[in-house]
């Protein structure tokens, strides 16, 4: 009988015993960062190549910028070595061509930064959004729209 009691005894032990389970809880992480906008401006040159002045040359260079998504960036190009309203391109003795820039082949939307530092009021600058990859701005030459200086 002592066996059966025993016996009685584990199974209401084990029974009337349970599992013991925690209290759950639940809390809200915030994470923040401040991601300060940057760009990168690399630029192949506009290159005229050699040539005797008597025949129009076609040349073609372009800013490209690098930016974070919709960070917004403008490009502006200034007179450079400009003499009056045209840029130029000059060997010592004064022998050269001016010349100017336009954004697309048109030719009718000139490079400047008249709304800028004003420098070359003929043109103005050109506003983008960046898209997180490299995004290329031609700069072009009319090749009718230059002009041979001095051939001294």
């Amino acid at each position: 009988m002592k066996r059966i009691l025993s016996f009685v005894l584990i199974a209401l032990i084990v029974a009337l015993s349970g599992v013991a389970y925690g209290a759950t809880s639940t809390s809200t992480l915030d994470v923040r960062t401040t991601i300060i906008p940057t760009c990168s401006v690399s630029t192949t040159p506009v290159y005229f190549g050699v040539h005797d002045g008597s025949t129009p040359v076609y040349a073609n260079g372009d800013v490209t910028v690098t930016c974070a998504s919709g960070t917004g960036y403008r490009i502006a190009l200034d007179a450079g070595q400009a003499m009056f309203i045209f840029r130029s391109v000059t060997n010592v003795l004064g022998n050269g061509i001016s010349y100017f820039l336009f954004k697309d082949g048109s030719w009718n939307d000139q490079w400047g930064d008249s709304d800028f530092t004003n420098t070359y009021p003929l043109g103005s600058s050109l506003a983008d959004t960046g898209s997180g990859s490299a995004q290329p701005h031609t700069v072009e030459v009319d090749p009718n729209g230059w002009t041979v200086l001095g051939l001294n």
